[in-house]
């Protein structure tokens, strides 16, 4: 204005800002070109158990738009798909009524060649949730090959990448217990000699997957790296939640690869990204010199307390008042030593969770024969079968009664100790 006024130009100064403004709108669109979304655009989570003769494969998808138009996603014909049309636990909205005659704003197509997914009445960035369903044949070439031998804490034996490509994050895992293996080169053949487990607390995955999941350091990283971090520790998180909520007799490879891992055709899905979280049942033996080393929580502890309480799958205890747990160790074995196995230090040093500390109170057995309770050190670890006549039931039951103090245990939860057995089949 100042310039124009100077020069007697000032009728033109309306036009100018016009100008100027056109300019500089022109300049900014220019500019955000490469971020802009154009078309539809997917992200995706995908499980492929390799545990059976052909790979399962489940795979969650998002796609959404820039704005109302509307999307056709073009899949491999033999899969299997459903839409997710609301969170039950997170979603507070009624459920949509669907009417007869009402035209649908996702419709499905199975043909030989392909099944497309197209949806119609769209918002701008509004997500349209499936699930992808399917079975794939795999080269025996490629896959996951073990044979293990796992016995009083530790592991020894033999895991064979057979994929032509990195499988990484990799780590062996049984119910409370834990192996990190790091990256699996492509053919690469790892030994594991006697080494130690690492012992989790199962129903607390999170606190696992984040020991896992090689963390980027956010000050030296870069964005990409912290937010696929993330993103991965939140998905291991997710499967160990569905797969060891509850006790399940297997040990499981859980490792990272690339997407068409199996064979190379794709769907067609525009703009996509996303992770693929590879899984397999491993071969693994719990026999030595005919004893049987096993989980003493295959059946959940029975916990009764006047006011602490329990979560976390029996793992976890929290108030100051004690807790009384009833371990169910098996009639199936002629148990020769019960071992209390502390959470493994590593899993408990995350600043976040401070509250989450090791169990550190007292502990007491109960006396069938007195009727009593007695005291033990739980940090000797291991009882032998002559240590617990007095406490063992014949059917293999064990009352322990945690006590956890009443000094600094307010607002701190406690993990308790994985109990594992070692006998011989009756």
């Amino acid at each position: 204005y100042l310039v124009l006024r100077k020069r007697r130009l000032g009728k033109y100064y309306g036009l100018s800002v016009a100008v100027v403004s056109l300019v500089f709108c022109g300049v900014v669109y220019m500019m955000g070109t490469g971020t802009r979304f154009t078309t539809a655009f997917s992200t995706y989570a995908t499980v492929l158990d390799l545990s059976g003769q052909k790979a399962e494969e489940t795979t969650y998808l998002n796609i959404r738009t820039p704005d109302a138009r509307k999307f056709t996603a073009r899949l491999e014909p033999e899969y299997e798909v459903r839409a997710l049309t609301r969170s039950s636990r997170y979603d507070q909205v009624p459920e949509a009524e669907f009417a007869a005659g009402r035209t649908p704003s996702v419709s499905f197509f199975y043909g030989a060649e392909e099944t497309a997914v197209q949806s119609a009445d769209n918002r701008a960035f509004e997500p349209r949730l499936f699930r992808l369903d399917r079975e794939i044949a795999v080269d025996e070439d490629r896959g996951i090959v073990s044979s293990l031998e796992i016995f009083d804490g530790k592991i020894s034996g033999t895991i064979e990448n057979r994929f032509p490509f990195p499988l990484e994050d990799a780590a062996v895992f049984l119910y409370g217990q834990v192996l990190p293996l790091g990256d699996l080169e492509a053919g690469e053949i790892r030994e594991i000699r006697e080494e130690e487990l690492l012992i989790w607390p199962a129903g607390l995955s999170y606190l696992a997957a984040g020991e896992m999941i090689e963390q980027a350091d956010s000050q030296q990283a870069s964005e990409g790296d912290v937010i696929r971090a993330v993103e991965r520790t939140n998905f291991y998180t997710h499967f160990l939640n569905q797969t060891y909520s509850l006790y399940r007799p297997e040990t499981r490879l859980l490792a990272f690869g690339p997407a068409g891992g199996l064979r190379e055709e794709g769907s067609e899905l525009g703009q996509s990204d996303g992770m693929v979280l590879y899984t397999a049942v491993l071969d693994a033996a719990y026999e030595r010199d005919g004893l049987v080393y096993a989980c003493g929580q295959r059946i959940e502890p029975v916990f009764t307390s006047a006011g602490g309480m329990t979560y976390g799958s029996g793992m976890m205890i929290y108030g100051e008042e004690p807790v009384t747990a009833e371990y169910s160790l098996g009639g199936d074995l002629e148990i020769e030593t019960v071992s209390f196995l502390p959470v493994s230090e590593c899993f408990l040093e995350d600043s976040r969770y401070s509250y989450i500390k090791q169990f550190s109170g007292e502990a007491e057995f109960y006396n069938r024969m007195t009727e009593e309770w007695d005291a033990v050190d739980l940090w000797q670890r291991d009882f032998t079968k002559e240590a617990l006549s007095d406490y063992l039931t014949p059917e293999g039951t064990l009352l322990v009664k945690y006590i956890s103090g009443e000094s600094d245990t307010a607002g701190i939860s406690q993990v308790l100790p994985l109990v594992m057995v070692t006998g011989r089949e009756r």
